[in-house]
């Protein structure tokens, strides 16, 4: 288990004519792993509430202005 941050390295958003998928390629920033079970389950426990918490309010798919309010 581990908390990662991940940046953007490169985007490509192809031309309304092209048949191509947009894509991002990402670098890991930053990362810290579990080193013991006890952080792991900490980490698990975290993760559930902000999965829970983005699903509920409905910010997985709302622009970024709006979850902010």
């Amino acid at each position: 288990m581990a908390v990662v941050e991940l940046s953007h390295t490169e985007r490509t958003e192809p031309g309304p004519e092209e048949d191509k998928a947009p894509s991002v390629k990402v670098r890991i920033t930053s990362i810290e792993v579990a080193g013991d079970e006890i952080s792991g389950g900490r980490l698990r426990s975290v993760q559930r509430d902000m999965y829970e918490r983005r699903t509920s309010g409905g910010t997985l798919f709302q622009p970024e202005e709006q979850q902010s309010a």
